[in-house]
């Protein structure tokens, strides 16, 4: 987990920053969107 001067981020918080991180490179790669579904991410591509 990470943690920031008032200590250790909360689970939700973490999972937060990693969906952006995701979604930054995501975009990067030309990925049009990411849906979610049972709990897994699918990544489609648009041509």
């Amino acid at each position: 987990m990470e943690s920031d001067r008032y200590g250790t981020l909360l689970m939700s918080a973490n999972q937060l920053l990693r969906v952006m991180e995701l979604k930054q490179l995501a975009k990067k790669l030309g990925f049009s969107h990411i849906k979610p579904e049972n709990k897994v991410k699918y990544f489609f591509r648009v041509k």
